[in-house]
């Protein structure tokens, strides 16, 4: 029989599930052959996935309702209870499908078909009620012993949605202060939506979470008037000292809101009360409200005060809780960079790094190596570069973050600039796939932005523009920016194009962009602008009022050792530059640019705008009424499977029509294929 089976396990997986009252059969048997006491264990413990022999003991002391059947899951009152180790070595000895699960033999396991089948007789004896009376008690048991995704399984079992949630609401900081988003994201989709808005500190995680994925502030803000309200509802806080604590990390997130908003006033008065609001020992809280405090004064044009703020709470910060540190380094590398300051910025990083990879906190490694991973590339660093992005990007468990999406802008840029445009192209789409799959619409319009910047630096200025065409510039959000900023693009696009009205648009454009940047104090991104001002002034034939913009540009970027900044404003600034470099009292910064330009501009290894062309009118191969309605829908970002769903075909065949698609388009990607067909009118024909 299986109980004297030399290997039982292997005996199990013989079975199919055809088989299956054959199995609980041998189960019978099994358990008939057991003591009452040994019954009540292995039925009780069979709702755990793991357990030790104190949790089993907390199971053991739980009644449960007499039922109709026998009591297999009842011990034996008339007889003295065996210690809930001693009936575990009966159960080993036994070899009843016992799996240790650490050296120590502390925690074990069941064979899954052993524990499935055990489970479905629990519930046969006993009904899902008194089954959930177990889980809950489980619930208990491993939330007191720190056991808390377990334990809110449990309640969530025990239909005990409520439980659940106190249970992350208590631990959420923790989470928060340890940088562990994606754990608190996962547990927070185990809730429903009306379970989560009856309690404002769950309200309050989703709007940090909404606040790491980039989503809109009309979202971010309408969660925080939910949590504003739920501060007087029927969930609200016990104690005053809990609604303070409450008020404040609304106040901290409101402060982040306006920070964003370009409103720096009003962010500057949200942080100084939050501050006043919150406790010392919510530490995260406070260096999360000093970073908007801190952010914002930059904004109004106190850098040097906001830089000696961070400093001070630096050194005031409880540094071995790493997302303190972290939270407050993260600010400060910002306005190093807002301030063209490179070399600070990058020292600062390396910090971060260094403390992140040393206290095992992989998120704020992940923002330490996106911003080196972009200063390095705007050095023209491009190995150094590669290297510390692709780190990021090549991380499945921060998908959703602003870091990731920014390292996947820049590493894109970074192979672009090495003459591996298939790797940039590569990049871009793994990105749209995480895009896509968090649904986030505001990294969805600067996606579309980045892939119109790419195509311009592929040479394919018609798709470039018509992409850029469909994105609606926020000119007063440009300097937030860190990698991708529409405007920028869409006026390297218009410069590009060469035309007199493209050329007044653009000077139009840079103007606004120029205002922005200088109300927010942004000389990185000054730079960029007033080069580009210079191209527009260039392209309109006034040369000497351009080579006074450049040469100011110049100086704002010589301190940060910018390179990149100029050399991807394409080979029309090299003219300028060349000229500059003759007169000027810095030519040694400007050879550096100079050489960081490809040997043939554009690289003899991407396709010129003229040799990339298509004809506008007809393709030389034109697409089948199928092929049509396969870019139709790749047009509308559907995936292979998707595609094949909707039309009834399979994904192979799908795959086989994509190729052809590619081929007579002479593109490489979906993206760019979508791009294609735009210009070419392609999907304007009923498909």
């Amino acid at each position: 029989s299986m109980y004297h089976h030399a290997d039982p396990a292997a005996f199990v997986e013989q079975f199919t599930g055809t088989d299956r009252y054959v199995m609980e059969y041998l189960v019978d048997e099994v358990l008939t052959r057991q003591s009452s006491h040994v019954r009540a264990f292995l039925l009780r413990t069979a709702i755990l996935d793991q357990f030790c022999t104190a949790l089993a003991e907390a199971l053991l002391a739980v009644t449960l309702e007499a039922a109709a059947f026998p009591d297999d899951a009842q011990p034996d009152e008339n007889k003295a209870t065996p210690a809930a180790d001693d009936i575990l070595e009966t159960i080993r000895q036994a070899n009843l499908f016992l799996i240790p699960l650490d050296s120590e033999a502390n925690w074990y396991r069941y064979h899954h078909l052993f524990q499935s089948l055990l489970q479905h007789r629990l519930h046969g004896r006993y009904g899902d009620e008194q089954v959930a009376v177990l889980h809950a008690a489980a619930g208990h048991w491993l939330a007191d012993h720190g056991l808390v995704e377990e334990a809110i399984n449990h309640h969530l079992a025990a239909g005990d949605a409520p439980a659940a949630a106190r249970l992350i609401e208590q631990h959420r900081h923790t989470l928060a202060s340890q940088g562990d988003w994606p754990t608190l994201d996962r547990w927070l989709g185990w809730l429903s939506d009306d379970i989560t808005r009856q309690r404002p500190g769950l309200v309050l995680t989703q709007t940090w979470l909404a606040f790491m994925r980039g989503q809109s502030f009309n979202m971010i803000e309408a969660r925080l008037k939910e949590a504003e309200a739920g501060l007087t509802g029927s969930a609200r806080p016990e104690t005053e000292a809990e609604q303070q604590a409450l008020a404040g990390e609304i106040d901290t997130l409101w402060s982040r809101v306006y920070y964003f908003r370009n409103e720096p006033e009003t962010a500057i008065t949200c942080a100084q009360q939050a501050l006043d609001r919150l406790p010392e020992p919510m530490a995260y809280l406070r260096a999360t409200a000093i970073n908007s405090l801190a952010l914002s004064e930059r904004l109004v044009g106190q850098a040097a005060q906001s830089i000696d703020r961070l400093k001070q709470a630096l050194d005031m910060a409880d540094l071995p809780s790493m997302n303190i540190a972290g939270r407050l380094l993260q600010s400060l590398i910002a306005i190093y960079l807002s301030q063209g300051a490179l070399r600070p910025a990058a020292q600062t990083a390396h910090s971060m790094l260094k403390m992140a990879t040393a206290n095992k906190v992989v998120f704020w490694q992940q923002w330490a190596k996106m911003y080196l991973g972009a200063i390095n590339y705007e050095w023209h660093e491009l190995g150094t570069a590669a290297d510390y992005l692709a780190q990021v990007v090549s991380n499945n468990y921060y998908t959703f973050g602003i870091q990731y999406r920014d390292a996947g802008f820049c590493l894109a840029l970074t192979y672009q600039a090495q003459g591996r445009p298939d790797r940039a192209n590569q990049v871009l789409e793994r990105l749209q796939d995480s895009i896509f799959a968090t649904s986030n619409t505001q990294f969805l319009t600067q996606l579309t932005s980045f892939q119109a910047h790419l195509l311009f630096a592929q040479g394919q200025l018609d798709e470039a523009m018509t992409l850029s065409d469909a994105v609606e510039l926020n000119v007063e959000n440009e300097a937030f920016m860190l990698i991708e900023s529409s405007g920028r693009t869409r006026a390297k696009l218009l410069l590009a194009k060469g035309t007199t009205a493209s050329l007044e648009a653009a000077d139009r454009l840079v103007a606004q962009l120029l205002q922005a940047v200088e109300q927010q104090h942004n000389l990185w991104r000054k730079a960029e602008i007033l080069a580009l001002q210079a191209l527009v002034l260039d392209g309109q034939g006034r040369r000497a009022p351009a080579l006074g913009v450049l040469e100011e540009a110049l100086t704002v970027a010589q301190p940060g050792g910018l390179i990149r900044t100029f050399v991807d404003l394409g080979p029309n600034l090299i003219p300028l530059l060349q000229a500059l470099a003759a007169q000027s009292s810095a030519p040694a910064y400007i050879d550096q640019i100079l050489a960081a330009y490809p040997v043939t501009a554009p690289s003899s290894s991407e396709p010129s705008p003229q040799s990339d062309s298509l004809p506008s009118a007809e393709l030389l191969d034109p697409l089948t009424d199928r092929e049509l309605e396969i870019l139709a829908l790749l047009v509308q970002r559907y995936s292979n499977k998707e595609i094949a769903a909707e039309l009834f075909i399979s994904p192979l065949t799908v795959k086989k029509h994509t190729a052809n698609i590619y081929q007579k388009l002479q593109v490489k990607s979906r993206w760019q294929a979508a791009a294609r067909a735009k210009a070419l009118n392609l999907i304007n024909n009923g498909h």
